[in-house]
């Protein structure tokens, strides 16, 4: 997920997590989308118990699971997380990563709405623009579940 960017970033695969990891310095821009992760999993108002495990899960491999699991337990402003963005292409793509992740349960809540919103305006999208971006995104998200094979 969002923390596969650090890797990236990293130029080399993490190792996994043995337990009591050295901190690690994480870029500011890969910062942000982790933020943005753990903001928009939130963003019905809470993180599930079992959504929270399989995100740790994932983030243990990537090598990043304190840092996941603090942002997941602070409640950030939006305008503190996107503060910085410099780019019409970061500003879309961090509000398509929001949205895929608050539609991954298929159904964007009421609160869920209100997010987005919120998000859209800090980042400086206009409705119509943030309403473009979810038509696409949803496209691709149904498009790719489409091609999935089919249990039997």
């Amino acid at each position: 997920m969002a923390w596969g960017l650090y890797d990236s970033m990293k130029g080399q695969p993490a190792a996994p997590s043995s337990g009591a990891a050295a901190p690690v310095a994480v870029p500011a821009d890969v910062l942000r989308v982790v933020r943005l992760a753990a903001s928009a999993a939130g963003a019905d108002g809470h993180v599930a118990d079992g959504e929270r495990a399989l995100i740790l899960q994932h983030a243990r491999q990537a090598g990043v699971e304190t840092i996941v699991d603090d942002e997941l337990g602070a409640r950030r402003p939006l305008t503190e997380i996107v503060a910085g963005v410099a780019t019409e292409a970061e500003r879309r793509d961090l509000y398509v990563l929001a949205y895929a992740i608050v539609r991954a349960d298929e159904a964007v809540s009421g609160a869920e709405q209100i997010y987005l919103a919120q998000l859209a305006h800090a980042l400086g999208l206009d409705a119509a623009g943030a309403a473009a971006l979810e038509q696409q995104t949803a496209t691709h998200i149904d498009g790719a579940a489409g091609s999935a094979p089919q249990a039997p």
